[in-house]
């Protein structure tokens, strides 16, 4: 399959004052205000570039966090960027975020996926619930918001299963269940909170847990995990998905649902599925490093 459409080369996210720009932009230029787009898509934005941050540069204390810098910070995370430059790319034998081993799971539309468009017998009541097409930009941007935003309903496939003996799709009566909410949505919806800088690096910067801070909070025995993109999981409960539940990768790129992209629509089922804030899951970030940063 060719690899085309690299997301670090190519110009997807929205920035503000500036409209699209990659994501080898996003860490090369300082002028960059803040990200665009709606609330949903700057918070899954600012949590892939958190992500990314934190697989390039994770302090070990604040002495070396406060050494690194904004731009050091930056320079890291290009540095990080170029070794890993194969797996951004979102058509390809490893497809960004994505599992060409769902593509039996039922196609649907992609707005099926987009809270604010109407599909199947749901009433048009003005031209933004009318589905469009997709470009390469916004279907990217889309998937990463799949990741940690998905909304619950029967939208998910969830007939298919990739962990054998994985009972976590279905029902009580042993049937498909419809798809849970993502972790970053949560039953009745969360207040995310970041501290703000006066530029993207600035703000990831500010943001960026220490080993310290992370050993210190207890939230996350598995420490700063390993990426998605590094590692996508092979299933639903296999070992790696069992560690992004365990670990802060898991909170910023939850990989909740297993998507595959095609030019009409996308194969859509649920995927990692982590513990709620009733079982203890939680995200931390702009409260936890407040007190310590201000």
């Amino acid at each position: 399959m060719e690899c085309r459409f690299n997301l670090i080369d190519e110009p997807w996210i929205p920035v503000a004052d500036y409209g699209r720009v990659s994501l080898r932009q996003i860490f090369s230029n300082p002028e960059y205000r803040s990200l665009g787009g709606n609330p949903v898509q700057k918070i899954a934005l600012l949590k892939l570039l958190l992500a990314i941050a934190q697989s390039a540069a994770t302090p070990k204390d604040e002495t070396e966090w406060k050494a690194l810098g904004a731009n050091g910070l930056a320079e890291q995370c290009l540095s990080y960027l170029d070794k890993w430059h194969d797996r951004f790319y979102l058509y390809g034998d490893k497809p960004f975020l994505q599992m060409p081993a769902i593509q039996s799971a039922r196609l649907q539309p992609f707005g099926a996926v987009l809270p604010e468009v109407s599909t199947g017998n749901t009433t048009v009541l003005n031209q933004q619930q009318v589905q469009k097409r997709l470009d390469d930009g916004e279907r990217a941007l889309l998937l990463l918001t799949l990741m940690g935003f998905a909304l619950s309903g029967k939208k998910t496939d969830n007939s298919v299963v990739l962990t054998e003996g994985y009972a976590g799709k279905k029902n009580d009566k042993g049937k498909p269940s419809t798809g849970k909410p993502g972790p970053s949505v949560g039953h009745m919806g969360f207040l995310h909170s970041f501290l703000i800088g006066n530029d993207v690096p600035k703000t990831l910067w500010l943001n960026l847990f220490t080993c310290r801070q992370l050993e210190e909070m207890n939230s996350y025995p598995g420490g700063v995990g390993v990426a998605a993109w590094e590692q996508m999981p092979e299933g639903e409960d296999c070992e790696h998905a069992k560690q992004l539940k365990r670990a802060l990768m898991g909170r910023l790129i939850p990989v909740c649902r297993f998507c595959f992209l095609t030019e009409v629509g996308i194969n859509y089922s649920e995927g990692v599925s982590h513990p709620g804030y009733k079982e203890g899951g939680r995200s931390q970030h702009g409260g936890q490093l407040l007190g310590q940063r201000a």
